[in-house]
């Protein structure tokens, strides 16, 4: 019984042994100081990567240089936009300015004619056929370029629309017409060519 005992103290005894080995070398392991560079290893693997902070600055900075350029572009299409509708104004303007001033270089032309006109009516020369065709002409004229003679005796005299070639005395108050010897033309309110005149003067 004693000898079958032996080996079983014997193990317990190695059990016990090897125990107190692991525990010191625990110890030891606990107690040693770890490597730099495994530290520093750790610590940045713990640390927040910079990268993502600089990529969303990255994409502000790209956003707000899109929005200026947005903001430039807007800009210049408002002032292309100006631009051109001042453009259309100003060529409808001057359209209308070249149609008028076409006008009346045609119908200065025909005053000419409208003068033999008045001069074969006022001699009783304008008769039958040549007579209504002289109408039709004037009454054209009229309807169609707004061309009107004025100026007739007795009217008072305004230098703004009046030619006086010559002048005598007589009459009172204003100066007035004595005489028709050009009748003026208007086309609307503008004096095509300005009645010229003899004027009564007043004593």
């Amino acid at each position: 019984m004693v000898d079958s005992e032996k080996p079983g103290e014997a193990a317990q005894e190695e059990n016990a042994a090897f125990a107190d080995l692991a525990a010191r070398l625990g110890e030891e392991i606990a107690d040693a100081p770890v490597p730099a560079e495994e530290v520093d290893s750790v610590s940045a693997d713990t640390h927040t990567d910079p990268e993502p902070a600089v990529e969303i600055d990255q994409l502000k900075a790209q956003v707000a240089e899109l929005k200026e350029q947005l903001a430039r572009a807007r800009a210049e299409t408002f002032n292309l936009q100006q631009e051109y509708s001042g453009y259309v104004k100003r060529s409808k303007s001057d359209m209308s300015a070249h149609h008028s001033e076409g006008q009346k270089a045609v119908l200065q032309v025909l005053l000419g004619v409208l003068d033999d006109v008045q001069a074969a009516r006022d001699a009783g020369d304008l008769k039958g056929p040549f007579e209504a065709i002289a109408k039709k002409l004037e009454n054209t004229l009229e309807t169609n370029f707004g061309l009107t003679r004025y100026g007739s005796a007795g009217e008072e005299f305004d230098p703004n629309v009046h030619e006086a070639l010559m002048a005598q005395s007589g009459g009172e108050g204003e100066p007035s017409i004595a005489q028709v010897l050009q009748p003026g033309y208007k086309v609307g309110e503008d004096v095509l060519r300005a009645t010229k005149v003899i004027v009564n003067n007043p004593d």
